[in-house]
């Protein structure tokens, strides 16, 4: 009679266990409204395990409001959001919970809100740009490592600068845009 070792065989069970699971981890989809998720410490749980998937949610139409890619709780790959009618509102990329790469944004008429760029730990690193809802740019900010670092601008929407000013080395040179405060009058009760 063959003696079958038992432990190899139930390692190789819980193996194919283990990359199932996780396969099918990878391929879930749960709405955001899902009363079985909770957020705690920074890491999204759902049926009190880690989350691993896609966190999507709807409009009452019908149309997708939003999904987040999420791996180990954090979210980990594309973020798209939608208006409505069903045009884009945002697309943003994260890692391991970072924001990395280039994240955009919309106006509901289909106007370019925002441009970020950010560096692989989550902090703005190149241009930092938004437009006012009419198209009017309202910001051009330079950073390197999550610091302002070059040319800086603030436009106001009829398109007069409020501010210009470089950054070199953390000190700024040029108008930043700070409001004139009244000089303070001091009244005199001269008392004779």
């Amino acid at each position: 009679m063959t003696k079958i070792n038992f432990y190899p065989a139930l390692a190789v069970f819980l193996l194919i266990l283990a990359v199932s699971c996780e396969y099918n981890n990878e391929a879930l989809e749960v709405d955001a409204a899902d009363p079985q998720l909770h957020l705690s410490n920074g890491m999204l749980y759902y049926k009190g395990m880690v989350f691993t998937g896609v966190l999507s949610s709807t409009y009452d139409n019908g149309n997708k409001r939003s999904a987040v890619h999420y791996t180990q709780g954090r979210k980990n790959g594309d973020e798209t959001r939608w208006y409505p009618d069903g045009n884009i509102e945002a697309s943003r990329v994260y890692s391991k919970g970072n924001k990395v790469g280039t994240h955009q944004g919309w106006w509901p008429n289909g106007q370019l809100k925002f441009i970020y760029e950010f560096n692989r730990h989550g902090e703005y690193n190149g241009s930092v740009t938004e437009w006012y809802f009419s198209g009017q740019k309202f910001m051009d900010f330079h950073y390197l490592d999550g610091k302002e670092e070059g040319s800086q601008k603030l436009w106001q929407e009829d398109g007069r600068i409020k501010a210009n000013y470089v950054v070199k080395n953390g000190e700024r040179f040029g108008l930043i845009g700070l409001k004139k405060c009244d000089p303070v009058q001091i009244q005199n009760n001269d008392v004779n």
